[in-house]
């Protein structure tokens, strides 16, 4: 293999107005730019020799590694285990033709990934379809290519292929050992080609959008991942839906592994994790693929929502006092009212978050029988989970709570990272265990206007999270969350 010194000596002979000095400057710097991990003093010659128009050394023709890969490399040939896999997707050749693509995302070591992308024909090349994430493969004759990112990208096209194999040459770990705690995701330099896992915080939900370029309906998924020192991380798979996620998910926590995810860092938002309908997501903790039951709760809150919006947030309590977070796509549930027994169907069970839609069940759990009275002997009221202020602990649940408004409701206008101008509430409150803080963002932050410094009130659907500072919890409103007077204070009105 041509050393370093013979290669640079190529370049000043073929740009001799380039010295060796000059050369050596810009290794330093594509290194630096693209991360020494990632690229090698013989990988950044290559790519330096490209920007410079020049063709030195021999091409790579087998046995490498990923992280010896460079710009105009052809005829390469290595083994590497698969991490997810595309499905195919039809693009527009500049002729005016149909073209096919498929991507693959693979790895050999902890720090080295690639796209490989499979071009017509070969995007439907036999066993790809079986491909599945931790299978091993080995690409023959194909060729590297800087993409429009920056990053390097192995092509498969009409004289390469791309086949299973049973056991590699060389020793690749596992997705389990490359598998990174959403915690430790660096906050200042983005990644991509990424397995990530964390504890599902709250439940997915489902995002509808339009896309850009062609203004056709599209569909994503959303929810936070909670990594081992408790920091949150919001996710969005772009292009993914409900079908990627378990109707019974009945751990409240369940961990979740994403495969060929990446990040990206702004100023307005720090540090945000993405992916795609390449994408891979799994739930770690196994699912309960038994056949779904029905579930029995009291409705604690309906939450008001916007008049053009069917989504309907409900707060819900079964026997064993859990609260369960509800959301009714549909309205199937206009009918019930809070304080009423139902029993439902849910469309999908994950932990403590249910989904209803049409194409759930629910009726009142009094129907048959003498039901409700026999129900309600042990299903809990509003008044049976009130937790106090001092027994709230920052674990991402939510709690109901009864307190005392300790100062009038300061709301005011702030600017978000993103630039947005919104509102948001803050007010004192306190109860005969201690005090707190509660903030209202948004929508949410309307629902303290009628309240009174002084007035007792019982608030529903209570996030509480650590705040800034050792032992501090920070409580937030919810779109589980009203805010009605106390029993006590009805009582005691004129």
């Amino acid at each position: 293999m041509t050393g370093i010194d013979e290669l640079v000596e190529e370049i000043i002979k073929q740009r001799p107005e380039v010295s060796k000095d000059d050369i050596m400057a810009r290794i330093s710097a594509k290194k630096e730019a693209i991360g020494v991990n990632y690229l090698t003093d013989r990988g950044a010659v290559f790519l330096i020799a490209s920007e410079l128009g020049v063709t030195v050394g021999k091409p790579i023709k087998s046995d490498v590694t990923i992280k010896e890969l460079y710009a105009g490399a052809s005829e390469v040939t290595l083994e590497a285990r698969v991490l997810c896999v595309s499905p195919v997707r039809q693009y527009t050749r500049k002729d005016g033709g149909q073209g096919s693509l498929r991507i693959i995302a693979v790895y050999d070591s902890p720090d080295h990934t690639a796209s490989v992308k499979l071009w017509n024909d070969k995007a439907n090349l036999p066993g790809v379809n079986e491909l599945e994430p931790g299978d091993f493969v080995k690409i023959t004759k194909a060729y590297v290519r800087e993409d429009r990112d920056g990053t390097l990208g192995i092509h498969v096209g009409s004289n390469s292929a791309v086949e299973p194999v049973d056991v590699p040459q060389r020793e690749i770990p596992t997705i389990k050992s490359i598998t990174k705690d959403v915690s430790t995701l660096s906050e200042s330099q983005a990644a991509s080609n990424l397995a990530v896992s964390g504890k599902l915080e709250g439940g997915v939900s489902l995002l509808e959008y339009t896309r850009q370029q062609t203004g056709e309906p599209a569909t994503a998924l959303k929810f936070r991942l909670r990594g081992d020192d408790d920091v949150i991380r919001g996710v969005v798979l772009w292009g993914k839906d409900m079908s990627s996620v378990p109707k019974r998910i009945t751990a409240a926590s369940p961990r979740v592994r994403l495969l060929g995810v990446s990040t990206k860092i702004t100023e307005q938002q720090g540090m945000e994790v993405y992916g795609n309908e390449s994408s891979h997501l799994r739930i770690e903790t196994p699912a309960d693929n038994s056949a779904m039951e029905s579930i029995t709760i009291r409705i604690l809150a309906k939450a008001q929502t916007a008049k053009d919006n069917r989504r309907q947030a409900i707060l819900g309590v079964d026997s064993a006092k859990r609260l369960y977070a509800i959301i009714d796509s549909d309205q199937i549930s206009a009918a019930y009212n809070e304080g009423e027994i139902v029993e439902c169907m849910p469309a999908r069970i994950q932990g403590r978050n249910i989904t209803l839609d049409s194409s759930s069940f629910i009726r009142n759990a009094g129907e048959s029988g003498g039901g409700e009275e026999e129900t309600a002997i042990t299903m809990p009221e509003l008044k049976d989970v009130l937790t106090p202020i001092l027994n709230i602990t920052p674990d991402g649940s939510m709690y109901c709570i009864e307190c005392i408004m300790l100062n009038k409701p300061d709301k005011r206008e702030i600017t978000t990272k993103k630039g947005e101008d919104i509102y948001m509430t803050e007010v004192g409150i306190g109860d005969g265990s201690g005090e707190s803080v509660i903030k209202a963002w948004r929508n949410q932050s309307d629902m303290f206007d009628k309240c009174q410094m002084g007035s007792k009130y019982i608030i529903t659907g209570v996030r509480a999270q650590q705040g800034m500072g050792e032992g501090v919890v920070d409580c937030t409103l919810t779109e589980y969350s009203t805010i009605k007077p106390s029993v006590l204070d009805e009582k005691q009105s004129p």
